[in-house]
């Protein structure tokens, strides 16, 4: 099957890349122009693009296709954001995002999967070895959002500015966040952290909060944490934790309160523990949630 499958797709690429150069050869007096109508532009002629059928791997590249050009989105991830969305009701489902059903995913026929170079990197490669042409992105700050907004947009012939200019609403203007030191902790065996180099620090670091662990290193399983010990936390006292609820646990808060000393801590004492949600400020999961954290931290930390 694949191997009948590769030779289809080797010609179908073939064609694509001959437009795409044939494209490229083009002036810019042979480049369409928009309409002259100011109410609706036609931006299919000012954004070209050759990709029509798009599979997604994550919620958050689902949510920006959703939101840039949604007929052209064709495969999503099975994930408990887009379950209730009826943007993506009627949009086949090809598996969770780690172990995707491949045979589902081909019947697609996508021009363009779209996937987290990490967690999905041997999923991707595989795609592109059936000649499936793939973006892969890392996504560890605003400014990530950003470029992969530009990247998809590029890609699908869309204009990505109106979303731009919405991420640039995340941070409000005037926001005074409090001095005082906040640690962020998600799970508690091990206990982890997010440093500067991860998107929840980016997050605290875009509103100016005091994140103790943001040039903290050490060993952790995931990039961009540090593991901590209960002697590194006393220590560090905070005056704020957040504390992340974790996809399935109902109650995050009791494997901390169950360790000795939870309740010597000030941010215990002076009742600053607030609950964050997994999606938004550890995983980005969607624009909404992103905007909801931003939101969330500037109404509990602002002074």
């Amino acid at each position: 099957m694949f191997g009948f499958l590769r030779r289809s797709l080797g010609l179908t690429w073939l064609i694509v890349g001959c437009l795409g150069v044939a494209l490229v050869g083009c002036s810019t007096e042979d480049v369409p122009q928009v309409l002259d109508n100011p109410t609706e532009p036609d931006l299919s002629q000012a954004f070209p693009s050759s990709v029509e059928r798009v599979v997604a791997l994550t919620s958050l590249a689902s949510d920006i296709l959703l939101e840039l050009d949604e007929g052209k989105l064709v495969g999503v991830p099975e994930n408990q954001l887009l379950k209730n969305d009826p943007r993506a009701a009627d949009i086949v489902q090809i598996g969770l995002g780690q172990n995707p059903n491949l045979e589902t995913l081909i019947d697609q026929q996508p021009d363009l999967v779209i996937g987290a170079a990490g967690m999905q990197g041997q999923i991707l490669a595989r795609l592109e070895e059936l000649g499936i042409e793939v973006l892969g992105y890392e996504l560890n700050s605003l400014e990530d959002l950003e470029q992969l907004t530009r990247e998809i947009s590029e890609k699908i012939g869309a204009n990505p500015e109106v979303l731009l200019s919405r991420y640039q609403g995340f941070i409000p203007e005037e926001f005074s966040g409090s001095s005082g030191a906040v640690l962020l902790l998600v799970g508690s065996q091990p206990v982890v952290s997010p440093n500067r180099e991860s998107w929840a620090g980016d997050v605290l670091a875009n509103l100016g909060l005091n994140n103790l662990s943001a040039q903290w290193q050490g060993q952790s399983p995931f990039r961009g944490y540090v593991t901590l010990s209960p002697e590194k936390i006393v220590d560090a006292n905070p005056e704020s934790i957040l504390v992340i609820a974790t996809p399935g646990d109902d109650d995050p808060l009791r494997s901390f309160e169950a360790l000795g000393f939870w309740d010597s801590l000030k941010a215990v004492r002076e009742d600053r523990v607030y609950l964050f949600d997994y999606y938004g400020l550890v995983n980005p999961g969607s624009l909404a949630q992103i905007e909801a954290t931003y939101q969330q931290l500037t109404e509990v930390l602002g002074e």
